[in-house]
């Protein structure tokens, strides 16, 4: 005993064998300009939202809503979310979350599953009281070391359907190429294709990507010019609307948020977010 214990004061190191890559997973095609997207979402959203939520245990919860905008479903929603199972507080799929507003029987589903590991399935059907067959999208992504390969169809159940099919690869730690193949059925100009590539340049403080296609090109670039603030720029044309370019910034302080917003058509926006967070002990 007296020897072992020698040994561990010793100082010596144990050296174990690890696994090492320098590439990593770049995300999805959609996520390819969604650090500069995060801090422009907030100026989408007007009016005013109420949420409450309440988890019981860590694989299922309840919530309530009160929502008046002018760009969102108003009114009052009840929703509820489960999970399989809960290992580690990590949550096992399948997960399931559902809300739906009392007055109207508007619905959503929302189905999250990991049937294996690289393989991720969603599942969003939205039921609307003037359409008896709702809205459905489903998207299967099969996730390797450093890929992503996306099939994704929306709005299986109407009269016009979308099928898109991308794959974004990391080609070095900073560099990922992508393409993207979206089919459009069910319209008065029959079966139409589309292809779209991309090209992203990432660092652990700063982003720029570009995605082109025939039919619209777009530009972001995101820099953490701080710890507590970022910078973005985005650029979207296309050839039903004219070029759009936005700059803001987004300033994080301990308990609450401050965005600003400028773009080319001298829209102007600043928000503060309060965050309210109660602890009991």
């Amino acid at each position: 005993m007296e020897e072992s214990d020698n040994k561990l004061r010793s100082g010596d190191f144990v050296k174990y064998g690890g696994i090492y890559s320098p590439l990593l997973n770049p995300g999805n095609f959609s996520c390819l300009h969604e650090k500069p997207q995060r801090i422009l979402a907030a100026f989408l959203a007007d009016g005013i939202e109420v949420l409450y939520e309440r988890n019981y245990g860590q694989n299922r919860g309840l919530s309530c809503s009160w929502t008046l905008s002018q760009t969102a479903p108003s009114g009052f929603r009840l929703g509820a979310f489960y999970s399989h199972q809960s290992e580690n507080n990590v949550l096992d799929t399948p997960r399931i979350q559902v809300d739906v507003n009392p007055n109207t029987m508007a619905s959503n589903i929302d189905v999250l599953y990991h049937p294996i590991d690289p393989l991720r399935f969603k599942f969003h059907y939205q039921l609307q009281p003037k359409c008896p067959l709702g809205r459905g999208s489903a998207r299967l992504e099969f996730i390797a070391p450093t890929s992503t390969s996306t099939l994704h169809v929306d709005n299986i159940t109407g009269p016009v359907s979308f099928l898109t099919l991308s794959h974004l690869h990391g080609v070095t730690p900073r560099w990922s190429l992508a393409a993207e193949v979206n089919m459009r059925w069910g319209s008065v100009e029959g079966v139409t294709l589309n292809t779209a590539y991309a090209v992203r340049y990432s660092q652990s403080a700063s982003q720029a990507a570009v995605s082109f296609s025939t039919q619209a090109l777009d530009f972001s670039y995101w820099r953490q010019i701080h710890p507590a603030i970022q910078v973005g720029v985005l650029m979207a044309s296309n050839r039903q609307k004219p070029l759009i370019a936005s700059i803001f910034y987004q300033w994080d302080f301990n308990e609450s948020v401050v965005r600003g917003m400028i773009n080319s058509q001298w829209s102007v926006g600043v928000t503060h977010r309060r965050y309210f967070i109660t602890q009991s002990i």
